[in-house]
């Protein structure tokens, strides 16, 4: 449905600490007061006026001690990353917006623009493309330095080796940026033979410009991270883009020699580039975190190449003092290495699947041991949705207790005067009438197992069987990437069987005839204890028509196959043959927010009465998924139901009133309690999805939290 839509919820400009500290950056106790003191639509204070210390999650100004705070080291230098982002939708006069990103929180650029929304996930891959490529792009990405061996005072910026930025844009990012920091005039440093060939063009232009050979020099070789020695198969890539190179599937036992760096690579055993680069690049933070040998080495293809090494199977070892050695691993060294790397994956899980349940069953129905018949997604908001109707006051004492101040009345309504009056199930309706959940239906995990016995798609089966039987599928990530497309290519092209496709048909017509669906994958491979599943699985929105319907089922069967979802379930160890997808039918609604709500603090990890929410206006397709462009960002806490407002939606400012959201973190408290109770934990961190529609709170999804993986 989402791609890791909790991402974007890191909170912008908030600091790390107490609730007290919040109160540097504003607190608001109602929707119109803006996030930060800052009126919506102007450019935001510098950092030093807005009074937050040195461990904000980013700065729009950088000095000496904020360089020296947000700085991460790597061999032979200590750097800042950037993003510019020349077109802030906060800003309606083009002024470019400037973010020193905290090396803390931010291991990534990309993680800054989905962790503040500043981009939809599903965008991310064309944001990629257009960032190293077009010189229209809205955002730069860049990086402050400072080297060892370069004279005292000397800062210097550099773009991606991959960043075909011309002479005017790099002019263009280089006055900005000065405008911006108090450390001394700025110098750029070109990290390709493409920004090396505009030196004199730049100087031209006013940009002072660091020397090819002033850092690597006739340097032969580069440690950018020494890691272990590893044996692996030698992959030499004599591609020369690095958009090409990204692209390429690599396996885990690959030790590649690349002649470019691309801005990042699937993980592999080890990495030998031949040309310079920086040890600031992504490729080189993904090694660091991988913990595998990277290694620059300018003589390294011709050494190849000499000791017929390509194909080969081979030992890197790249110490962190001394040459760097590459030469043909002995029988032994591949048999360790392999059985290593087969002792280092996770024990298999077998997910449980019910396939004799064969009705499909109305979300109202559901409860979260369903989750064995229809899938996590689906169990767990019929389990919801039975809250509403089903529960017990008792369950809600313990949180009443605890709640101070008269505030809940407010929120939700006139309570009742006389409560022993009413039965501890009217009771508890008192509480949660505002609380609601779109309707819908479940589609059994037997649908598929039935689409995928019908005689006419005996082939699909067939083929899944098949791959799963040949080595090269398991061996060639490429080869598997190609092959599951193919595979899902056939799952949409298969019949459903008539039987049920009627049935399907004749429950969308009779519930909801003439309204759009949603069909929402709802896995047992997704929302476990310790594996999330977010946008792994497909979800096909505003659906109309039987044909639609039927092929948006299909759609969603076909995702359990996506490749992004195959690697990840790989990673945490779950059997691919057990893994069955349900669907989730719901009613399309136009929510006018829509929005995350976490229920603990998500930047200090953690339980400290105080539950995150952002918020987005909410739309058609974005019923079940936040809106595009930064969102208003709250802290709300159940206790006291206090209301921090942290920043402003850049898409129609303030959106939710505090009324608004007391209600979603009373719900969410119960719902947090409700299931923390089933399974003997508290607290219990839920990840709710929420929509407000007509001024009526209505939730789409809850699930375990976890905390984002970037």
């Amino acid at each position: 449905m989402r791609s890791s839509l909790l991402v974007s919820a890191i909170t912008t400009s908030l600091v790390f600490g107490a609730v007290a500290s919040l109160n540097a950056v504003g607190r608001a106790s109602s929707p119109d007061s803006a996030g930060e003191g800052q009126p919506p639509g102007e450019a935001p204070p510098p950092s030093s006026a807005r009074g937050v210390d040195l461990r904000d999650d980013f700065k729009y100004d950088l000095g000496v001690q904020d360089f020296a705070a947000f700085a991460f080291d790597v061999p032979g230098a200590r750097a800042v990353k950037i993003v510019v982002d020349r077109r802030p939708e906060s800003s309606p006069g083009g002024v470019a917006q400037v973010y020193f990103l905290n090396s803390a929180i931010y291991e990534l650029h990309i993680a800054f623009l989905l962790r503040n929304h500043l981009v939809a996930a599903e965008e991310m891959g064309n944001i990629q493309l257009e960032t190293w490529r077009e010189e229209s792009r809205r955002f730069i990405f860049a990086q402050l330095a400072r080297y060892d061996g370069l004279p005292e005072g000397t800062w210097v910026v550099e773009l991606a080796e991959e960043d075909r930025a011309s002479p005017r844009l790099i002019a263009e990012l280089m006055a900005t940026l000065q405008e911006h920091v108090t450390l001394g005039a700025l110098t750029f440093k070109p990290n390709s033979l493409e920004q090396a060939s505009y030196s004199e063009t730049l100087k031209e232009r006013g940009v002072a410009v660091l020397e090819n050979d002033a850092l690597s020099g006739q340097v032969l070789y580069q440690v950018i991270h020494a890691g272990s020695p590893a044996v692996g198969k030698l992959r030499v890539i004599t591609e020369t883009d690095p958009v090409a190179v990204e692209q390429m599937v690599f396996n885990r036992s690959d030790i590649v020699l690349l002649r470019v760096i691309p801005n990042d690579i699937t993980r592999v055993a080890g990495i030998i580039t031949t040309r310079p680069t920086t040890p600031l690049s992504h490729v080189a933070m993904r090694a660091r975190a991988w913990d595998i040998p990277t290694v620059t080495w300018r003589e390294a293809q011709n050494l190849v190449y000499r000791e017929g090494l390509e194909d080969a199977w081979v030992r890197l070892e790249v110490p962190k003092e001394g040459a760097p050695s590459i030469r043909r691993a002995t029988e032994e060294e591949v048999t360790l290495a392999e059985a290593q790397r087969m002792a280092e994956r996770k024990p298999l899980r077998i997910p449980r699947a019910d396939i004799t349940v064969t009705e499909l069953v109305d979300l109202a129905r559901l409860r979260a041991g369903d989750v064995v018949s229809v899938g996590a997604k689906a169990a767990n908001l019929g389990e919801v949705a039975f809250l509403t109707q089903e529960l017990r006051f008792d369950e809600l004492e313990p949180i009443l207790s605890a709640m101070r101040g008269e505030w809940l009345e407010g929120a939700i309504g006139p309570l009742p005067r006389n409560p022993s009056r009413l039965s501890p199930r009217k009771l508890a309706r008192v509480y949660l009438g505002k609380l609601h959940v779109p309707p819908g239906f479940a589609i059994p995990f037997s649908a598929y197992h039935a689409f995928l016995n019908h005689p006419p798609n005996a082939a699909i089966e067939a083929r899944m069987n098949g791959l799963f039987d040949e080595p090269r599928f398991h061996d060639d990530a490429a080869y598997r990437k190609q092959a599951l497309a193919e595979l899902r290519k056939m799952i949409r092209a298969g019949e459903i069987p008539p039987n049920w496709a009627r049935r399907i048909l004749a429950k969308v017509h009779t519930d909801f005839p003439d309204r759009r669906l949603f069909i929402r994958s709802s896995t047992n491979a997704e929302d476990l204890e310790d594996f999330n599943g977010a946008g792994l699985y497909d979800t096909v929105g505003n659906v109309e028509g039987d044909a639609a319907i039927l092929e948006a089922v299909k759609r969603v069967w076909a995702s359990v196959w996506n490749f992004r979802a195959y690697e990840a379930r790989d990673d945490a160890g779950i059997s691919h043959r057990a893994v069955y997808p349900g669907i989730l039918v719901q009613e399309a609604v136009h929510p006018f927010a829509a929005g995350v709500l976490v229920t603990k603090d998500i930047l200090t990890d953690k339980w400290n009465n105080r539950f995150y929410l952002n918020a987005n206006p909410g739309f058609g397709e974005n019923t079940v998924k936040t809106g595009r462009g930064a969102p208003e960002q709250i802290y709300g806490d159940p206790f006291s139901g206090d209301v921090f407002r942290i920043s402003l939606s850049e898409r129609g400012g303030a959106l939710l009133t505090d009324r608004e959201v007391r209600q979603l973190i009373f719900f969410a408290a119960v719902i947090e309690q409700h299931f923390g109770k089933r399974r003997g934990l508290l607290p219990y961190p839920q990840d709710i999805e929420w929509l407000v529609v007509n001024g009526r709170v209505s939730i789409v999804q809850t699930r375990p939290y976890h905390q984002p993986d970037i």
